[in-house]
Formats: C-alpha cells, sequence, structure tokens
C-alpha cells in the first residue's frame, strides 16, 4: 500500500534524500527520527528502495562521482515536491547531463550497498526523480468536497447562491446552510449543519430543483444522500440527472431508501430559494 506523502515538510524529504543518496551522520539521523514520529504516515523506505534497486542494476558499471551540481538539485527537486499541490510536470526535472559509462566489468565482489557504489549519477538522478514524481501522483488523494467548493466560488462566472430555509419538520430543528450553483459548469454543492442524521435503511434525503425552463415538469433529482451524526459542515455535491438551466428553487425532502422519480414532497425539510440570478 502506498502512504499519503502530503503536506511533507521540507527538512524531511531532504534528509529522506540524503539518507537514500549518501547517508546520514548520527545528529542527521536522530532528526530524521524525530521528525518521522511527527509524521507517521511518511514511506520512509521510498527513497532507499529505489536508490537499491538502481545499484544493483548498474552494479558493473564504472565509479563516477556524483556531481555536487547534481545533488544540489536533488535537493531542491525534493523540496519542490513536498511544497507543491499536485505532481511537477515532468519538463521541470533536469539534472546534470552526466551518463553512465557503457563498459562492463566481470562481477568479482559481492554487491555492497553503499552510497560509494559503481553507478551512474546522472542515471539515478534522473530516476529517483521521476520516482518521486511518481509517488506523489499515486499517493494524492481527490480533492474533499469542501475544496471543490471553494473552487467553484472562486472559479464559476455565474455562480447563485441562496441559504436554506428549514420548515418545522423534526429533522430540520436548528439546521443551517445553503447551496452554490453553476449553470456553466452544471456544477453545485449543498452546505448543510444541524440536519438530523439519517439511517439509509429507513429513510434519505434527496435534493429536488425547480427549473424555470422546464415549466411543465417535475423538480430535477439532484441526489440521494445521507447525513452522518455531526456538529459539522457537511458538504454534499449536486448531481442533477438532466441539465439544469434556470434553478429557482432547491427543495430537500425525506424519502424511502434509494429515493423517488417523482416527490409527494409529503416532509420537506429545508428550501432555499434563489433570488441572486445572474445575468442571462
Amino acid at each position: 500500500m502506498i502512504r499519503s506523502t502530503s503536506h511533507v515538510p521540507p527538512e524531511l524529504s531532504d534528509l529522506l534524500a540524503d539518507r537514500a543518496l549518501q547517508g546520514l551522520d548520527d545528529q542527521q539521523e536522530a532528526r530524521l527520527q524525530v521528525l518521522l514520529r511527527e509524521h507517521p504516515g511518511i514511506d520512509e523506505k521510498m527513497f532507499d528502495r529505489t536508490v537499491g534497486m538502481l545499484e544493483t542494476h548498474f552494479a558493473f558499471a564504472e565509479a563516477e562521482a556524483m556531481p555536487p551540481t547534481l545533488h544540489e538539485r536533488l535537493r531542491q527537486a525534493g523540496q519542490h515536491w513536498s511544497l507543491s499541490h499536485s505532481a511537477a510536470p515532468i519538463e521541470r526535472l533536469h539534472f546534470a547531463n552526466s551518463q553512465p559509462k557503457q563498459q562492463a566489468r566481470p562481477h568479482s565482489q559481492p554487491i555492497k550497498r553503499r552510497r560509494s557504489m559503481l553507478i551512474g549519477w546522472g542515471t539515478i538522478a534522473a530516476c529517483l526523480a521521476l520516482s518521486v514524481m511518481l509517488w506523489q501522483v499515486f499517493s494524492s488523494t481527490d480533492p474533499t468536497p469542501k475544496e471543490l467548493r471553494q473552487t467553484l466560488f472562486v472559479e464559476a462566472r455565474d455562480l447563485i447562491a441562496a441559504e436554506w430555509a428549514r420548515s418545522e419538520d423534526p429533522a430540520a430543528t436548528g439546521a443551517i446552510g445553503d447551496i452554490a450553483w453553476s449553470g456553466e459548469r452544471q456544477e453545485g454543492y449543498m452546505r448543510m449543519r444541524g440536519l438530523a442524521a439519517n439511517d439509509p435503511t429507513q429513510a434519505q434525503y434527496q435534493l429536488w430543483i425547480v427549473d424555470a425552463s422546464r415549466p411543465n415538469e417535475p423538480p430535477v433529482s439532484g441526489g440521494v444522500f445521507d447525513i452522518p451524526a455531526t456538529t459539522e459542515d457537511v458538504i454534499i455535491p449536486i448531481l442533477p440527472e438532466v441539465r439544469v438551466c434556470d434553478p429557482r428553487e432547491f427543495i430537500v425532502t425525506i424519502e424511502p431508501p434509494g429515493g423517488v422519480l417523482v416527490s409527494s414532497q409529503e416532509r420537506v425539510p429545508l428550501q432555499a430559494v434563489v433570488t441572486n440570478w445572474p445575468c442571462r
């Protein structure tokens, strides 16, 4: 299993890379262990495994010293990776133009895992940098609904928003929140707090969107969802079954498990009326 590498401090990234490439002194190793205890989700052996495989592969190549500039670039690449939200484009990861020697010699001694192994350092650097990039790509997680909602507020040019008005339904006691929707992006989110938690085996919440562009049709289903027992905000994506062009009202109903095609709206805990239509 690949463990998370999000928000790795630059100091920790540097120490892991240094340990894999050249080893650490006692003081550095002690500092590394402190940082690893503070960040238990880090896969501390990733760089060591990469270098170990490359050492084995290039064990018969002639010795080549690692250029100081290459070492510094490796450190900078690790720092850039640890600070970036997403993986760096591969074209950014350029290193010293150093190629391994092509002549091989007979194997006469056991392979030893030492930082002074007979390795082409240019190849090691390129492969290690690639492993860092792939590590970040495959260990990164998808954006949370909260992050996606924040992005919508920043990027949507036609954003509409409305606050929930709660009814006297017992499920709505103390409920607050709002909705945000972009017709251009066909993307939106419900935010709510205090809405009663539901048992999905007994009943589920369902969102309905009153679309003015469909005057003779029932409201569009915006998705079936559950509310956990929490005092925090719950962010739910709006998932309409068809394109919504002119939303005027968002309605939350309580339905049987799985939802319904058309709601009788017997229980409507929350309702939001749109008043800030963007220019059309």
